[in-house]
């Protein structure tokens, strides 16, 4: 759907909801003073760590880090994106999400909205519908037949939501009602007859529903039973429905497990199906195109290792290479993607039926790490014994290595190349990053897109102690902001971080019922959110919390005192530094008129 969600739109859901019933209605709660304690829901632990607090409408797990508002929590543990998080946090609401842009207007989109929602309606009633089919229809045996041969029990044929669209041309048009022809066309249930009329889509076919994050069916894929080609049938694009962006299986796997240690990319529905049925944690399947770079970012936000599972043959080589380039960009240290190869004449399906649970547990251990499949992918296309065959392998990893962001993992990616062409890691560095910032567009030899590194020069500073503590404050107390009485108080002061309070306070300003998580989404996505966050899950230091729980206006009135003199002091500091830059002309004479005014008010100032 197109056009922006309105910031205004982001900010009064965030003012209805309560992250505390929110959270606590899919993690265990305890009260603690004015804040909430648990366990953290993002990893194992038995000591809580994990604290929410309803005053800034912010969690923070000081175990593993973890930290943000409602619209952060969604996507962290139900591996949400931000769209589909602002969908959910807005439907627990009663609101309807509005759009703006040039490219589309709020009656468009507010219309997509409606054809998306009337689309998945038609699609959970169609799988139902199959669902019915395959438990009452004459032919329904030939097919559980078919079922219990693939070794699939009727738990996990359930589980799926697995159906059976019947041969003939209208069953499905016939039970919905021809009223309903356009409609089922455009949900992609039914196909339009050049001569008129219109035809079911799916016939004679083991039907699988494809679920999104939030279990409700967006489209289908059908294996045939006869002879129809092709052998298996996928939904078109809908509204509703995208195939770079869902995955089969993952709403069913994180049913069982949130946060799994790892993810099994495979290449097909029966197979997604035959290694969930054997215990193997959260198996997906991409749905018939090479992974997208929005399967990858939604398959990071619930795990650290991302597994693909491919055939050994030059298919399966041709699809990890795909892979490894989309993962690369999104390789962060911590982060693991690695490939496992089947022999030929085997898929994922027969070779967990054949050896069992554990066995293929094994094989996935035994994976490739990504590192080593780029490497023996490189050392394929050159000769390390020549000079020039040297020099080349440095060519073909520049635009991979380029890919990958700072840290460790680049560094070692690095180090590996350097060793294998016998130069110094330096110089390996110099040129791929020389290589780097001369490249525009995509690389001629790979087709990726080059990724750009950011300016350093562009990234916030850390704020001074005395901003930090500023800040801290006016998190915890947002109504410090109205103890600001003149602008120029904040004008002038000139210390690292100045700018960030300046925004801060004249957020909370123009916002009089703002809470601290409606200023951490407005900086979403800009280098000072990480700063913002890492101050707003502490304590301002000094007042304690069931003091705050018992008498929260008095121990406003003690933040907003300290809050207001922190500023007088900065800004007899910046008086004092600017009296003293003035002063250290080399003559008096050589100030302007203005100048030589604020000298003789400073002055005046810091006499009083």
């Amino acid at each position: 759907m197109s056009g922006r969600i309105p910031e205004a739109f982001i900010q009064e859901l965030l003012n209805r909801v309560d992250i505390a019933d929110l959270i606590g209605g899919r993690v265990s709660l305890k009260r603690a003073g004015a804040e909430f304690n648990a366990c953290g829901p993002f990893h194992d632990e038995k000591t809580p760590s994990f604290t929410v607090s309803p005053t800034k409408q912010f969690y923070h797990c000081f175990g593993c880090g973890a930290h943000g508002t409602a619209i952060s929590f969604l996507m962290e543990y139900d591996g949400l994106d931000f769209v589909e998080a602002i969908e959910d946090l807005a439907g627990l609401c009663g609101l309807e999400v509005p759009r703006e842009g040039n490219d589309a207007p709020v009656s468009s989109t507010r219309s997509q909205a409606a054809d998306s929602a009337a689309v998945i309606a038609l699609q959970e009633r169609a799988s139902r519908y199959y669902q019915q089919q395959l438990r009452h229809h004459p032919d329904a045996p030939r097919v559980v037949a078919y079922l219990k041969q693939r070794g699939v029990s009727g738990i996990t044929a359930a589980t799926f939501r697995i159906g059976f669209a019947p041969a003939g041309w209208n069953n499905l048009i016939d039970a919905f009602g021809h009223e309903q022809e356009n409609a089922l066309v455009t949900a992609g249930l039914a196909i339009r007859r050049d001569k008129g009329g219109c035809y079911d889509r799916f016939r004679d076919r083991l039907m699988f529903p494809i679920l999104d994050t939030r279990g409700r069916t967006v489209g289908f894929g059908g294996r045939s039973l006869g002879d129809d080609t092709p052998k298996y049938l996928n939904s078109p694009e809908t509204a509703a429905f995208h195939k770079g962006r869902e995955l089969y299986g993952l709403h069913p796997a994180l049913q069982r497990d949130r946060h799994p240690r790892r993810v099994v990319v495979v290449e097909g529905y029966m197979d997604v199906i035959a290694l969930a049925q054997a215990g193997i944690p959260c198996p997906v399947a991409t749905l018939g195109t090479a992974p997208t770079n929005e399967h990858l970012q939604r398959l990071f936000r619930v795990t650290d290792q991302i597994v693909f599972c491919f055939d050994g043959d030059a298919a399966g080589r041709r699809a990890a290479e795909r892979a490894m380039e989309i993962a690369l960009a999104m390789l962060r240290d911590g982060r693991r993607v690695e490939f496992a190869f089947l022999p030929e004449g085997e898929d994922p399906d027969t070779r967990v039926r054949n050896g069992g649970g554990t066995t293929f547990e094994r094989f996935l251990d035994e994976a490739i790490p990504l590192s080593e499949f780029l490497f023996n992918r490189l050392l394929d296309q050159t000769d390390l014994y020549s000079l020039d065959g040297r020099a080349r392998l440095v060519e073909l990893a520049r635009p991979y290595l380029i890919r990958v962001p700072p840290g460790a993992l680049r560094e070692l990616l690095l180090a590996r190349t350097a060793d294998l062409t016998q130069l110094p890691a330096d110089q390996v560095r110099r040129i791929i990053t020389a290589s780097g910032n001369r490249a525009v567009g995509m690389s001629t030899q790979t087709k990726m897109p080059v990724r750009q590194e950011a300016n350093p020069s562009a990234r916030t500073p850390v704020p001074s102690p005395v901003i930090t503590r500023a800040l801290r404050l006016l998190l915890t107390e947002p109504r410090c902001a109205d103890a600001i009485q003149d602008d120029t108080d904040l004008d002038i002061i000139d210390l690292p971080g100045a700018d960030l309070l300046r925004e801060a306070v004249q957020f909370f300003r123009g916002h009089p019922d703002a809470t601290t998580a409606m200023l951490l989404e407005k900086f979403r996505g800009r280098p000072e959110a990480a700063i913002l966050a890492e101050i707003a899950h502490q304590k301002p230091g000094g007042v304690d919390d069931s003091i705050r729980h018992s008498a929260p206006l008095a121990d406003a009135i003690v933040i907003n005192d300290e809050f207001r003199d922190l500023v007088s002091v900065m800004r007899r500091l910046a008086e004092r530094q600017r009296r003293r830059a003035l002063l250290s002309r080399k003559s008096v004479n050589s100030l302007t008129e203005k100048e030589k005014l604020e000298l003789r008010g400073l002055r005046r100032e810091t006499i009083q």
